[in-house]
């Protein structure tokens, strides 16, 4: 269903602006409660992901199961206003090349993940903050518009991405164990309607989400009723 925020993820810590191309490391907010170190990704850094969908009994749908990867191709950068940023690829198994996508590795810890509208009526461009470092909640505005809808009434549309900070926790991923900050994502329309909502892990020590889960309202096209990325290798540049 590929609805989530992970990709543009969801799925994103460090602090200070470092030279571009080059692994980071500062201290922050950590998984102990305590500072510990954090790692903005260098240049070729890559993270590969295992995807499957599962049916309403929970099974795995054959035909749906890929691989997809994220390779950083710019670290350190300055992207729309923020100054901290990493620019990555994304693509999958069948598409390898899909797209670009950017975060910023804010100073308290909190990562933004810029959301592209692309000119699409009724879209907002801008940055969405993760509070893994202030561990609050946060949203932003992603669709606000008017449209006449099959009755011939207009129709004021709004959607509002809501992130949740919800704790701490040592995740088994990529044949190791990580300890992560954990949050959720809801896209929620005026009306309080959701068409799916996620979960998701991040881990401080590789500056990356490890895992995420979404939960759909109602079963996709597939047959679909969740759908999960699992971290299975990485390498840190």
């Amino acid at each position: 269903m590929k609805n989530s925020f992970r990709i543009p993820l969801v799925a994103i810590f460090t602090f200070g602006v470092f030279m571009a191309g080059c692994k980071s490391n500062s201290t922050g907010p950590g998984p102990t409660g305590s500072t510990t170190t954090v790692t903005r990704p260098g240049v070729g850094s890559t993270f590969v992901f295992h995807y499957q969908e599962f049916d309403t009994l929970g099974h795995s749908i054959a035909s749906k199961e890929e691989w997809d990867t994220d390779v950083v191709i710019a670290s350190g950068i300055s992207f729309e206003g923020k100054t901290n940023v990493v620019k990555f690829r994304f693509g999958n198994s069948i598409t390898p090349n899909t797209g670009v996508a950017y975060l910023n590795y804010e100073a308290n810890g909190d990562i933004s993940s810029y959301i592209d509208a692309e000119g699409k009526a009724g879209y907002r461009s801008g940055w969405e903050t993760i509070p893994l470092g202030s561990k609050t909640t946060t949203s932003f505005v992603s669709y606000d518009s008017s449209y006449v809808v099959a009755n011939g009434s207009l129709y004021h549309g709004v959607q509002t991405d809501i992130y949740n900070y919800t704790g701490e926790q040592t995740v088994p991923e990529a044949g190791t164990t990580l300890d992560a900050l954990a949050f959720s994502f809801e896209p929620v329309q005026q009306d309080g309607y959701k068409d799916y909502s996620s979960s998701a892990w991040w881990a401080p020590s590789i500056g990356w989400a490890i895992k995420e889960t979404d939960s759909f309202t109602l079963p996709d096209a597939n047959g679909a009723k969740s759908e999960e990325w699992d971290l299975v290798s990485y390498s840190l540049k």
